[in-house]
């Protein structure tokens, strides 16, 4: 006999209200307080009024939206991240959501789409926002990039959670997401930030689209750099990060893969080449070819 989680009984009964465009069950869902951010459109709604018009909009527009798939779902911390495929009178799209609840409705909800996606760099900020969530973000960033893993332990709540949405894990504790931070380094592996997507921000909430370039480097080899479209969330109270969500929009799941495993690879031949031309010139300083 199968049973369900909580959090896919919750996304199942959600999804039914929203096939059936369902009106009132879908405002059942919504705390009176909630807040919705779409990364796509970069809209913020607040409360459940304003949400539920905002369904309505939406079925006018798309018509029936009929659930295909679900690629992945996560739930961790009140929390439900899922990754699906609908079809629409458009045609298909796949999205992300993340609901964050309170007694069981929906307090934040942050939504994008994975596809499709507009092109790189349509959407791209060009003026950083002069706000406490962007001040937080680029002080989280310095930290991360330049593996200061004492400001970055300091940044996040003792009992904080990360969620890898597209992988299906997440880590709790403060100690085990530095931890991870810290193999990740160890492994050879540096995120750098190239360009912001996309960005919004609302009470405690930062959320984003955006490119960082997966930096994968041998001692010999040297480097191997693979471009990622990402987004991310963030849950700050205090100061301080209680919950952290992520997944991966462009290159996904096998693609993504592929591309690390190619490029590992590629740096693995590499250092035999290397290594073959050291061993090589030892072996002509150990043992010189006479001259006579």
């Amino acid at each position: 006999m199968y049973y369900m989680t909580g959090g896919q009984e919750f996304y199942a009964r959600l999804s039914k209200a929203r096939e059936d465009q369902d009106i009132a069950a879908l405002g059942a869902f919504y705390h009176p307080d909630a807040v919705s951010i779409s990364l796509s459109t970069g809209q913020v709604f607040s409360g459940r009024q304003a949400i539920v018009d905002a369904f309505a909009r939406t079925f006018q527009a798309a018509g029936v939206i009929s659930s295909k798939s679900v690629e992945s779902l996560v739930e961790a911390a009140g929390t439900v991240c899922v990754e699906a495929t609908f079809t629409t009178r458009s045609g298909q799209i796949q999205t992300y959501d993340i609901y964050l609840l309170q007694a069981g409705m929906i307090k934040q909800h942050v939504s994008g789409l994975i596809s499709p996606h507009p092109p790189v760099g349509q959407g791209r900020v060009q003026q950083w926002p002069q706000t406490n969530g962007w001040a937080f973000f680029h002080y989280l960033r310095t930290a991360a990039e330049a593996r200061d893993f004492v400001i970055l332990a300091g940044l996040h709540h003792a009992d904080a959670v990360s969620v890898g949405c597209s992988l299906n894990h997440s880590l709790s504790g403060r100690e085990a997401i530095v931890n991870s931070a810290k193999q990740f380094a160890a492994n050879g592996g540096y995120l750098k930030l190239k360009s912001i997507e996309a960005f919004a921000e609302s009470s405690e909430i930062i959320c984003l689209e955006s490119v960082q370039t997966l930096e994968i480097t041998s001692t010999r080899a040297g480097s191997a750099q693979i471009d990622l479209l990402n987004y991310a969330v963030w849950v700050v109270h205090a100061g301080r990060i209680q919950r952290h969500f992520s997944g991966y929009i462009s290159p996904r799941g096998p693609d993504l893969q592929r591309a690390i495993q190619r490029e590992t690879e590629r740096l693995l031949e590499k250092e035999k080449d290397i290594h073959g031309t050291i061993m090589d010139a030892w072996r002509s300083r150990l043992y010189p070819r006479r001259w006579w």
